[in-house]
């Protein structure tokens, strides 16, 4: 192999460039030049590496979504639930009313209330039995796009006058 172009470096040992492979010769030991990569390669590694980081980020932020919407979903459950609560127990005052205001009522009674038609809240009651021992069956329901939530009462009397006094008053879902 021919050297050219040959040199003194600042230690005092020769030093060439080789037209041939264009690396440094010392004497007649080839230095590599550390740290240096062609750069197409670095180019590829650079490529690889953010594809990678972006798919990584992609999965994160798709799962934080798909969580984020089922705890939304989960939590209009919760209110759609209270909400059906709170129908059933505004019937079942609605129907103690109605034993209030005549006590020798004559049953079986069915009433069928709309209590908030924006978020289809209804409720129906159904009061049974004779004076003073009525029983009521209240069931309150919401919609909510395609699915109803419900909640169900079961309330006894044993008193009707002076006022009536609820001997039982029950959840049942």
């Amino acid at each position: 192999m021919k050297r050219s172009n040959t040199s003194r470096c600042g230690f005092g040992l020769t030093a060439c460039r080789c037209s041939a492979c264009h690396g440094r010769f010392i004497g007649s030991f080839r230095v590599s030049k550390l740290g240096m990569r062609n750069s197409e390669e670095g180019g590829y590694i650079v490529l690889i590496t953010v594809l990678i980081l972006g798919a990584v980020v992609s999965v994160i932020v798709g799962f934080l979504l798909l969580t984020g919407q089922n705890a939304s979903i989960a939590s209009n459950g919760v209110v759609a639930n209270a909400n059906a609560k709170a129908a059933a127990s505004g019937c079942a005052e609605l129907a103690l009313g109605a034993i209030a205001a005549n006590t020798s009522l004559t049953t079986p009674v069915t009433v069928n209330q709309t209590l908030n038609p924006n978020n289809g809240q209804t409720c129906t009651y159904t009061i049974t039995g004779t004076s003073p021992n009525f029983a009521i069956a209240s069931v309150g329901t919401v919609t909510q796009g395609a699915k109803n939530y419900k909640h169900r009462l079961t309330i006894t009397t044993n008193q009707v006058l002076p006022q009536v006094n609820v001997s039982s008053w029950q959840d049942s879902q």
